[in-house]
């Protein structure tokens, strides 16, 4: 990973640093205020379909910013988010995946309640009960020597076991 200093696209300085916030983390400038944040994160903490319609809006042909991304050093792209009677207009990055907020234009974008939040930062599979594992005290010792004989040098051995005691479990 590049250790390199994070160059603001507003106002060059090299002082972008870290900020880790309740649901993820995120990139400031000391000098100017402003902010590059990540659109999952962004999804999480304001209007997800807002987001995408940015996203959409900032892939539009000759929308370039005249900005460079801060991480991958490739063009910045406008992004105009519907605020009110008005629209933000914001840069993002399409390769990182992150939008660069000039300092008062974070304010604008409409926040989720704290139960959206943490709704949206939970893994979605939560509710879903995983699969068994099985480990080697599953097994008998011979029902282990027999399977490890029989286990290919390219499967996993902790997955041949797991289907192995299905098996055996089955025809019994």
């Amino acid at each position: 990973m590049n250790k390199r200093p994070l160059t603001c696209p507003a106002c060059q300085a090299k002082e972008l640093f870290q900020v880790r916030v309740k649901v993820g983390l995120i990139h400031a400038c000391k000098s100017c205020g402003g902010k590059f944040i990540g659109l999952g994160l962004l999804q999480k903490v304001s209007d997800p379909a807002l987001m995408g319609t940015a996203w959409r809006e900032a892939r539009k042909p000759a929308l370039a910013s005249g900005r460079i991304c801060p991480m991958c050093s490739r063009a910045l792209f406008h992004a105009r988010i519907p605020d009110g009677d008005q629209n933000t207009e914001l840069d993002l990055c399409e390769e990182c995946m992150h939008f660069w907020f000039d300092r008062s234009e974070l304010e604008k974008i409409p926040r989720a309640t704290p139960a959206e939040v943490k709704e949206r930062s939970e893994p979605a599979a939560r509710n879903i009960n995983p699969p068994p594992v099985y480990s080697r005290t599953d097994f008998t010792e011979a029902e282990y020597r027999y399977l490890r004989r029989r286990s290919s040098g390219g499967t996993s051995i902790v997955l041949f076991l797991a289907i192995a005691k299905l098996f055996i479990t089955l025809i019994k």
